[in-house]
C-alpha cells in the first residue's frame, strides 16, 4: 500500500500532462485509462502507512490490473 500511495502525486501529475493534450485524439484512450485509476486515492484514501482491508487491497489490485492490460496488450 505505501507504494501505492507513494504514486498519487506522480499519476496527478500524469493526468495534468495528458489533459494538456484533450484534443489528441490518439491519446484519449491512454488518458481514459490513466484516469480509471484516480478512484484509488478518492474513494479508498491510501495513504502511506496505513492498513488497507484485504477485500479493498483486491479492489484495488484488479483495478490497476486492468489498466495495466490495456496498455500492455
Amino acid at each position: 500500500m505505501a507504494v501505492i500511495a507513494s504514486q498519487k502525486d506522480n499519476h496527478q501529475k500524469l493526468l495534468t500532462i495528458l489533459e494538456a493534450y484533450v484534443t489528441d485524439a490518439s491519446l484519449k484512450p491512454v488518458t481514459d485509462e490513466i484516469a480509471k485509476l484516480k478512484p484509488l486515492w478518492t474513494n479508498y484514501s491510501i495513504e502511506s502507512g496505513k492498513k488497507i482491508p484485504q477485500q479493498k487491497a483486491a479492489e484495488i489490485s484488479d483495478l490497476t490490473e486492468s489498466v495495466r492490460l490495456a496498455f500492455v496488450k
